[in-house]
C-alpha cells in the first residue's frame, strides 16, 4: 500500500511541476502579447481573442495543480481505515456489497482470487468462503465448516 501511495504521489507531484512550469511559459506568453499589442503589431480585437485563450489554458492549469487533490491523498487516513476495516473482517463482509466482498476477500489472500466468468469465486476456494459467510450473531467469524472438513 505505500509502494503504491508513493507512485501516485510522485507522479501528482510531478504533474503539478508541469502544470508550474506551463503557468510560466503561458504567462511569459502573455507578457509578449501584452508587448505587441501596446507596439500595435496585434489589434485589441485579437488582443483580447488570444488573451482569453492564454487565460484558459492558466486556468485548466491551476486546477491540474490544485492542493484539493493531493489532500485527499493521505496515507495516514487510509492505513486507519483499512486497519479499522480489517479489525473485524465478520462486519466489513457483511456490510459491503458484491463489488466490495470480492476486493475484501481478494485482498485478504496474497495468492489473489479468480472470479469466474458470471462473478463468483472460484470453486477450488468455495469452503473457505462459504464459512466467512457464516457468521455467527455476535460478529465474530465462523470457520466451523471449514475446521470441521464438513463442506
Amino acid at each position: 500500500m505505500y509502494q503504491t501511495f508513493n507512485t501516485r504521489s510522485e507522479r501528482l507531484q510531478k504533474i503539478k511541476n508541469e502544470a508550474d512550469a506551463e503557468i510560466a511559459k503561458l504567462k511569459e506568453l502573455r507578457k509578449v502579447l501584452v508587448e505587441k499589442n501596446i507596439s500595435g503589431v496585434y489589434s485589441d480585437e485579437i488582443f483580447k481573442e488570444q488573451n482569453a485563450l492564454i487565460e484558459d489554458k492558466i486556468t485548466k492549469a491551476q486546477i491540474a495543480k490544485d492542493e484539493t487533490t493531493f489532500e485527499k491523498y493521505n496515507i495516514e487516513a487510509i492505513t486507519s481505515f483499512v486497519k479499522t476495516l480489517l479489525a473485524d473482517l465478520g462486519e466489513a463482509y457483511r456490510r459491503s456489497n458484491v463489488s466490495q466482498v470480492k476486493v475484501l476477500l481478494g485482498s485478504i489472500f496474497p495468492s489473489k482470487l479468480a472470479w469466474s466468468y458470471n462473478g463468483t469465486l472460484n470453486h477450488s476456494i468455495i469452503p473457505l468462503y462459504q464459512s466467512i459467510r457464516t457468521i455467527s450473531t455476535n460478529g465474530v467469524l465462523s470457520c466451523e465448516p471449514y475446521v470441521s472438513g464438513t463442506f
